[in-house]
């Protein structure tokens, strides 16, 4: 029989060698869910809160008023709605009576200014009469749904006639004037 004889520096590398590709044969083996990992499930929760955002139509000019002629309306005037809750929208004006009165371009006549005969009168585009607007919150729209992205629009026209009982303004600067507030609330 013949003996090789391996160097001494060379015997060392080849039994780490050896010892290394064991290691790596055992490491196979090893489960991997044995301790090496690990989960768990963890909730994510949030709330919405309620939203609501309005836009409302500018001024509104019902232009010359001429006795004994038609009650002159105005265009559609468009409140646009997005609410992700149950929402409704009211109007009301500055004047209790609903009656325009004359403006004297910074504010109302003082100490009396004049006023018109009949309210300025309301109804949605879609509704079948008109009504007179006054100081308390009347209801335009109610229980209207959660509208989506897109929103949701109602639109209102006025109208307002005029009689002998309207005094011509003497002074050019003035005009009749009411403040008309469109408030649009969340309801549940």
């Amino acid at each position: 029989m013949s003996s090789r004889l391996i160097p001494r520096g060379l015997h060392s590398i080849a039994a780490a060698s050896v010892v290394l590709a064991m290691i790596a044969v055992v490491g196979l083996s090893v489960p991997t869910d044995a301790g090496t990992s690990d989960q768990a499930t963890v909730p994510v929760t949030c709330r919405v809160l309620a939203s609501l955002e309005a836009s409302f139509p500018g001024a509104v000019s019902l232009g010359d008023l001429i006795t004994g002629a038609p009650p002159a309306l105005s265009t559609p005037q468009t409140v646009t709605v997005r609410s992700n809750a149950p929402w409704a929208l009211k109007i009301r004006s500055d004047a209790q009576d609903g009656r325009m009165r004359q403006w004297a371009g910074t504010g109302y006549a003082t100490p009396a200014p004049r006023t018109m005969a009949a309210p300025l009168e309301w109804k949605r585009q879609d509704g079948a009469d008109f009504a007179p607007i006054s100081g308390s919150g009347t209801v335009v729209a109610a229980g209207m749904p959660p509208t989506g992205s897109s929103g949701a629009a109602v639109s209102v026209i006025f109208r307002q006639a005029a009689s002998y009982d309207d005094e011509a303004l003497p002074d050019p600067g003035h005009a009749y004037r009411i403040e008309v507030t469109y408030v649009a609330t969340q309801t549940y």
